[in-house]
């Protein structure tokens, strides 16, 4: 079997590579986070994303839902159709007869993605270590964006420190907020 991934010691990697690498594991390691979490464990993506912004914002309509997060009506449809079977939701007849209105239930609430402790990343640094490598990051990333400029608020490719990016609604900085400044 022919086996395309060498090994290489970490003392012989540059930073770039375990720059690289780092991401690589903490990308892994959010998959591995939400996946312990179930079908809707995923705060970013599909039935997760839908519990998250239902918390936040109770009693959404399904068109509201839609165009927050969008996605089409169908695919929305059939979302909602699984976390009602679930019963991680209701949906109530509004004032308007032909509205219906989307609530979690105490279930739903209870399945809404937990985030990551910032321990089980960072568990390995001090405090004042966590500090530092803190500020080396924000630095990184301030000179990259003035490298590269902002990124415009219709491109997709993830959150971004500013709230440049609007994802499921909300920006970074709101997320934060919502989780204690923890943004993942």
């Amino acid at each position: 079997m022919n086996n395309h991934c060498e090994t290489v010691e970490p003392e012989n990697l540059d930073l770039m590579q375990i720059f690289a690498h780092t991401d690589a594991l903490l990308r892994r390691f959010h998959h591995w986070k939400y996946s312990q979490q179930g079908t809707a464990g995923n705060p970013h993506r599909g039935q997760g994303k839908i519990l998250r912004v239902l918390k936040k914002h109770p009693g959404m309509t399904q068109s509201e839902l839609v165009e927050m997060l969008g996605i089409r009506q169908q695919s929305l449809g059939e979302l909602l159709a699984k976390l009602e079977k679930s019963g991680y939701i209701t949906r109530e007849p509004a004032a308007d007869r032909r509205i219906m209105t989307i609530r979690l239930t105490h279930e739903g609430m209870e399945a809404v993605p937990k985030r990551a402790d910032p321990d089980e990343i960072f568990g390995c640094l001090k405090e004042d270590e966590r500090e530092r490598f803190r500020n080396y990051l924000l630095r990184v990333a301030e000179h990259m964006r003035q490298t590269i400029g902002e990124v415009p608020d219709d491109c997709y490719c993830g959150k971004h420190f500013r709230g440049h990016h609007r994802h499921g609604g909300e920006s970074f900085a709101e997320q934060e907020n919502e989780n204690g400044g923890q943004s993942f």
